[in-house]
């Protein structure tokens, strides 16, 4: 399975995770990056569609510093979606994890 395939299926377990708290009233922060990067328009799109398939609630894409900014709110807990480029997430895993 190539890595696209397995960014696709996991965006996809999350709108479905995000498919069953549409019970209650939620607003996911989703990290996308600088408003002039690719990863901004798409972090919006995903934020319209989430907003969409939970009626009531409000998914919002926040502006940040890039892939790595993203990770890091993630890890603190300040964003519940983070937009990264692979490279950036392995890199990290290496790093803090000793992982690879």
């Amino acid at each position: 399975m190539n890595v696209a395939t397995r960014a696709l299926i996991t965006l996809w377990a999350s709108l479905l995770a995000l498919g069953v708290l549409a019970q209650n009233r939620v607003t996911p922060s989703i990290s996308a990056g600088p408003t002039d990067g690719i990863c901004y328009s798409l972090g919006g799109g995903i934020a319209d569609v989430l907003s969409n398939l939970a009626p009531g609630n409000a998914a919002n894409a926040e502006t940040t510093a890039g892939s790595v900014a993203n990770l890091q709110l993630m890890e603190q807990k300040k964003s519940d979606l983070g937009l990264s480029m692979a490279v950036e997430a392995a890199r990290i895993l290496r790093v803090e994890y000793g992982a690879g």
